[in-house]
Formats: structure tokens, sequence, C-alpha cells
């Protein structure tokens, strides 16, 4: 027998072995993610559900970044290549699949802040824009809207269901055609609002504490918000939060309120007795993608993520989401458009912020695209029903 024949075999053998090892510890990684949510998942976890290890575990992805690294190379681009797809619909596909797209999600809205998750993520979701965005600025905008929308409304639906009415921009965009018909921009809105992160306007400690958490947790997620860091943060000692806050949980919830208070009254202000105009929703939505805008949008994002395994801070959010909605409602003042069609525009505005952040945080440069030229085309056509 040729012994190089024999050796040859016995290592394709192991390959495959291990290739189908790793698959089951992915398997097993996206389902912890769908059951626990991604900061909540351990080795153990993983290493349990694999039916497997913890030394297998290392000797195969170091620690669990390396898995979720792991499991965007297996499934990043499906993921993408779905998100784009103007007939994919995620509402309506097996129990399965959701979990399997909404761990995914997951680990596209950390990978911001694990370098090894990002230089993963990072470069597959170049290639998908690169491929999909199309030749014109106006083909950037429809694919930046259709993910964005979806992004937000995904990580949005297990808080409040009712954010898939944000899909109705998904007809609107197919009614704007291939390329803009010419609807004149609004002179008044030519320059960004200025808008800023949530900042306490006082030296008060409780101001320093809250701001603090939000700086924190926009960096490292919820479960890295530990009462120390905080302190730390806030440069002042952790003896000083305890006779005001007993854990991370309260002060979480307090922060909420303290951030959405801020940003959205600053976000109405902008807005004018008669309601805000096209281009208008198209201003705010370019300004909040700015560096000014940054700590909010990740404190944002990692709220939504944790509301999901967090049933009190869920609560706080739906009710936010409510309020806000109605002041959107009201503020889209004579516009063409449905008492349903308002409510659904208001989830839309939600979405589409959180969704702009993901895009943002994955270097897709959403933020270079003028967002007025298709809010005013997409309100147009909805005019011209």
């Amino acid at each position: 027998m040729d012994q190089s024949l024999y050796t040859v075999k016995q290592m394709a053998t192991t390959t495959l072995r291990q290739r189908e090892a790793i698959n089951v510890f992915i398997d097993a990684g996206l389902r912890a993610i769908s059951a626990l949510g991604i900061d909540r998942v351990s080795v153990s976890h993983v290493a349990e559900m694999a039916k497997s290890s913890r030394p297998t575990f290392y000797a195969y992805f170091g620690d669990i970044s390396g898995l979720w690294a792991e499991s965007w190379l297996a499934y990043g681009q499906e993921f993408l290549s779905k998100l784009s797809d103007p007939l994919y619909r995620l509402e309506v596909t097996s129990a399965e699949e959701k979990a399997r797209m909404g761990a995914l999600l997951e680990i596209f809205t950390v990978s911001h802040r694990i370098p090894e998750v990002q230089e993963i993520v990072a470069p597959v979701a170049q290639n998908w824009w690169l491929s999909n965005r199309g030749s014109s600025e106006f083909s950037e905008l429809k694919l930046s809207w259709l993910t964005a929308n979806r992004l937000g409304s995904w990580l949005t639906q297990p808080i409040e269901p009712k954010a898939i009415m944000s899909s109705i921009v998904e007809p609107i965009l197919a009614m704007v055609g291939d390329k803009p018909s010419g609807v004149a921009a609004d002179p008044r809105f030519e320059t960004l609002p200025e808008i800023r992160d949530p900042k306490s306007q006082d030296e008060s400690l409780e101001g320093q504490l809250l701001d603090a958490v939000i700086r924190v947790i926009a960096k490292s997620g919820v479960t890295a918000a530990s009462m120390t860091r905080i302190a730390r943060n806030a440069q002042v000692s952790t003896g000083t939060i305890y006779p005001r806050y007993s854990n991370g949980e309260e002060i979480l919830l307090d922060a909420f309120e303290y951030a959405i208070s801020q940003v959205t009254n600053e976000n109405f202000g902008f807005i004018n007795q008669t309601g805000f105009s096209p281009d208008q929703f198209g201003a705010i939505v370019l300004a909040g993608l700015s560096d000014k805008r940054m700590t909010w949008r990740n404190f944002r994002v990692e709220t939504h993520l944790h509301a999901r395994v967090y049933s009190a801070l869920a609560i706080r959010m739906r009710k936010a989401l409510e309020t806000t909605n109605q002041r959107v409602a009201t503020g889209l003042g004579s516009l063409p458009i449905s008492a349903g069609e308002r409510e659904s525009i208001a989830f839309l505005i939600h979405t589409i912020g959180i969704g702009m952040a993901l895009l943002q945080n994955a270097s897709i440069q959403v933020a270079e695209i003028d967002h007025r030229l298709i809010t005013r085309e997409m309100i147009a056509a909805m005019a011209r029903r």
C-alpha cells in the first residue's frame, strides 16, 4: 500500500470531522444567542448545547468572540443577502430560520465593540454593499433605507411587535422607481440641525452618573456596565453610587429615561408647529449619523439588544415608543397620509435610526449620502397614489 495516499486520506478525514465539529458548535452558539441573548452566552452554555467539552471549544475558537467570528463567516453573507432581497420576508419564515437570523443580527449588532468580530463582519458587509448599492446615490439611498429599516425593525420587534408596521417603506421604495423624479429641495433645510448626545446640563452627581452609564453602555454593552466601572467613568468612588442606586438595573432604567427624554425633546424642537417637511425628516436622519450623536446611537442599540432579555427595560421602551409615536404623528402635520400611515411612519423613523446606526458601525458610509433626497421622493410618491 502507498503510505502517502493513506496519510492524505486520513488528513482529509480528520479535517472533515473538525469542520463538522465546528459546525455543531456554531449551531449551538446561534441557538444559545436566541435563548439567552448574545451577552449572556458563555463557553459552558455552548459546550453543553453542543454536547462537547470546554477544552474542545477552546481548541477550535479560543474564546466566545472567536465563535461569533466563525459564525459570521459561516452565515454572514447569507444574512446580508436576505437582508437586501426585496422579496424576503422574515415574518413568514420558519421558527428555526427566525432564530438563526435573530442570532446573526445580534452578532452584527455587537461587532462594533468586539475587535475580533468586527474584523470579520466589516469586510463581508463592505463587499455586500459594493455588490448591491448600484451606480448612483439614489440607488444607494434605496438600499440603505430598505436594509436599515429591516435591521431596526428586526431588533425592535422582540420588544414591540408593532414595529413591523415600519415595513410600509418597502412598497413606497418600489413606487419611487429607479431614479429621482426631480422633486424640488426645500431650501429651509439645506443646513443640518445641530443635534448632540444626551448630557447633563449641570454638575450634579446624579447627572454625572447617568452620563457615565450611557457612555459605558454605548462603548461596551449593558452587561459591561458594572457599578464599579460606572463610578470610575464618572470619576467618583463606588460608595457614592449605592445610597442612590442599589444595583445596575435601577441605574440603567433611569439612564434610559434620562437619555430618551433629552434626545426626543431636542429632535422635536426642530419641528415647526405646522409639522416637519419631507426634507426636514431626511435632514434629521442625516444629522443623527454625525459624530455628535454616536454615543446616543450606540446606547440605543445596546438597550434594544438587552431589552429582549430584561422585561422591565422592555416595558419602559414600549412606553417611550408609544409617547414618541404620538408626537411624530402630530408632527407629520398636513402630509397627505392616513392615520394608519402616520403610525407606520412613526415606527419607520424609529427603526431607520437604529438600522442606520448598525450599517454605519459595519463601516457602510450611510452618513455620506443625502437622505433628504429619498424622503422627499417617498412622500411625493405617496401623494401621487
